[in-house]
């Protein structure tokens, strides 16, 4: 007799997906497989029990929520955990017991909540953890002399997918005056100089960044195109009356390529990059005398407005640990509890949008605090900015990869490109998707594939 799976479900779904505790769900399923084998008496009840339990928990871990499944009185049920009310429950036993001088049972208490709430965040992080470990391999092949034989290195399939150029020769770009900084940066930390992308063609880029998403490679990859790293060389020139002579570009980029939240995002991974943080720490930023040493620069390719996902800033003259590099606070402006939800540092009444115009470019200290906005599922166009960095000789640098002078920054090949595009993913979790279903196919087959001989 032919037995399958199917006549498990999916009647009894809504059931599993309820949170009251007394719907009897053991009962369902006992019926339910009754039903298939005939009414047969003599099946194992207990075997029938362990069946429809794991059943049941399966229901309830993909149905999502803090739910756990539980045997009461011969029946399965489903219980949904408020994490608020755990918490509190948690703070009850802990005041309980030392009330009555019941340390050590304190001690064990709090290591078993440790390993609880590890054990919840425990799924996504082995994901990320697995696409880093992945990610890394790639990326030391990339940082050895030879790279594998695979169109991702052929220029024409670059082009090909967006029509921009790829390393091809460099083209002699409009004068450029270095910029020097306003009273805004010094006051605020932050600053914007209109026009900064001079003559570079926005448009062209955004229609890239479209086409790659076709081809299913993230916004990121804008930076094999030589179109991109053209007006990082003109912010370069420019930022070199603000770090001096010795300014190099830092061999990590960004791109923020936001898309419409239709609900309300009231829970947080803390890679997120929606979340508040500094890039850097203050001692990593300025030298001795307090004179910045590296700069963030964001370059919004569409107007950046409050609507549509512009970047949010803490202003220095509100943070309380602007300087102190050395306090917890400083490099923990924004802490994601266990339930997602997030505990500031600072007041949300301190906070300013920086909104500007396609082009202009969005210059921060490296050690301000920043954040994107959700872009308003009412927004035609969500936002899309580059973001790149630019650091004195004499700042701390990252061994792996150096920083790029200009006559490197005109002159990379393709393999560098994608070492670059590659090496920032990894080292800059924010640039990931922090949901694991993302994370999963962030990275089309074709570029693991051609690696896969080389690890």
């Amino acid at each position: 007799e032919e037995c399958t799976c199917s006549f498990f479900f999916f009647q009894a779904e809504d059931g599993i997906r309820d949170a009251q505790e007394s719907r009897g769900l053991g009962d369902v399923y006992k019926r339910q497989i009754n039903a298939e084998y005939g009414g047969n008496r003599h099946q194992s009840m207990e075997g029938q029990d362990s069946m429809a339990f794991k059943l049941a928990q399966m229901l309830a871990k993909r149905s999502g929520g803090d739910k756990r499944v539980e045997m009461r009185d011969g029946q399965i049920v489903v219980v949904e955990e408020d994490p608020d009310q755990a918490e509190e429950a948690f703070l009850r036993q802990v005041i309980e017991l030392a009330s009555a001088g019941e340390f050590e049972q304190i001690e064990d208490l709090a290591s078993d909540r440790v390993v609880a709430l590890k054990k919840k965040e425990s799924a996504p992080q082995k994901t990320l953890n697995k696409f880093k470990a992945k990610l890394k391999d790639v990326v030391e092949v990339l940082g050895s002399q030879e790279h594998p034989d695979s169109a991702l290195f052929d220029p024409e399939y670059w082009h090909d997918i967006c029509g921009l150029t790829v390393a091809a020769a460099h083209q002699p770009m409009e004068p450029v005056q270095p910029v020097e900084l306003a009273e805004s940066f010094e006051h605020h930390g932050y600053m914007k100089l209109a026009g900064a992308s001079g003559d570079t063609d926005l448009e062209a880029l955004l229609v890239a960044v479209e086409a790659l998403k076709e081809h299913g490679w993230p916004a990121m990859f804008i930076f094999m195109y030589d179109q991109a790293w053209r007006l990082v060389d003109r912010l370069q020139k420019q930022y070199v009356g603000v770090l001096g002579d010795c300014c190099t570009a830092e061999p990590r980029v960004g791109v923020v390529a936001l898309s419409p939240n239709s609900v309300p995002h009231l829970k947080y991974a803390s890679t997120d990059g929606s979340i508040p943080h500094r890039q850097h720490s203050y001692a990593e930023c300025h030298d001795d005398q307090g004179a910045p040493t590296r700069m963030l620069a964001r370059v919004p390719l569409l107007p950046s407005t409050m609507d549509n996902g512009a970047v949010y800033v803490l202003p220095k003259e509100y943070d309380d640990w602007w300087e102190n590099s050395e306090a917890w606070e400083h490099s923990r402006c924004c802490q994601v509890r266990s339930d997602g939800v997030l505990e500031l540092c600072f007041g949300i009444q301190s906070m300013r949008p920086l909104e500007g115009n396609p082009g202009d470019a969005l210059l921060m200290a490296g050690n301000l605090v920043h954040w994107n906005a959700h872009c308003s599922k009412f927004t035609e166009r969500p936002q899309v900015q580059l973001g790149c960095s630019f650091v004195r000789d004499s700042a701390p640098q990252d061994p792996t990869l150096p920083c790029m002078s200009r006559e490197t920054l005109t002159s990379l090949t393709l393999k560098e490109r994608l070492h670059i595009v590659l090496y920032s993913l990894l080292t800059d979790s924010s640039l990931l998707p922090s949901s694991k279903k993302d994370l999963i196919g962030f990275l089309p087959k074709c570029l693991w594939e051609a690696f896969e001989d080389e690890k």
